[in-house]
């Protein structure tokens, strides 16, 4: 990347989705429905108060392609990614 700014750190985000069924069933199926807990890895751009925004790519003229951004309500856990998966810390 160039200039003097720093890179962005590589997280894991693991947080919980809604989970739907879109067919016909008795009510044991649908009570038995849970929300999914997901886990999403890319670059951190952005962890406000209100949501979390991660990004797939970055060049070296730090041009982004591919984002996400999570609700913080539903955000779970931040770990920051590093070489090892031993030396992973929680953010």
């Amino acid at each position: 990347m160039k200039g003097k700014r720093k890179g962005y750190p590589r997280v894991e985000v693991e947080w919980l989705d809604s989970a739907g069924m879109a067919e016909w069933g008795g009510e044991d199926e649908y009570q038995k429905q849970r929300p999914l807990i997901i886990k999403s890895v890319g670059y951190l751009l952005n962890k406000g108060s209100g949501h979390v925004t991660l990004v797939q790519n970055v060049d070296e003229n730090r041009k982004m392609n591919g984002s996400m951004s999570i609700p913080r309500s539903v955000v779970r856990k931040i770990t920051v990614l590093t070489s090892g998966r031993d030396s992973d810390k929680t953010a």
